[in-house]
């Protein structure tokens, strides 16, 4: 109970099976390329994030140093006063 398939109907067959073929090679080399890109998106959000960790490690290092220079200038500014008033500068001249 084989089935008989006439030549004409197999080549048609062979062109449509080939065809699928060739289409699933194309996704495949799709899919190989899309892999290919988001390993390397991953790569560079790797990087950016790490870029943006040692940004922000600099940026609060700088905010430190600033609170010193803040808290330095204040002190010197209150110790002149401190110093000006202890050396008389507050008396009144009669």
């Amino acid at each position: 109970m084989t089935e008989q398939v006439d030549p004409p109907m197999e080549g048609d067959l062979r062109a449509r099976v080939v065809t699928v073929e060739h289409k699933l090679n194309d996704q495949k080399s799709r899919i190989v390329a899309m892999e290919k890109w988001q390993q390397e998106q991953n790569v560079a959000n790797a990087v950016r994030d790490e870029h943006w960790t040692t940004t922000l490690t600099r940026l609060n290092n700088i905010d430190g140093n600033l609170k010193w220079i803040v808290r330095l200038v204040i002190g010197s500014i209150i110790a002149a006063l401190v110093a000006f008033i202890v050396g008389g500068g507050l008396t009144i001249p009669r």
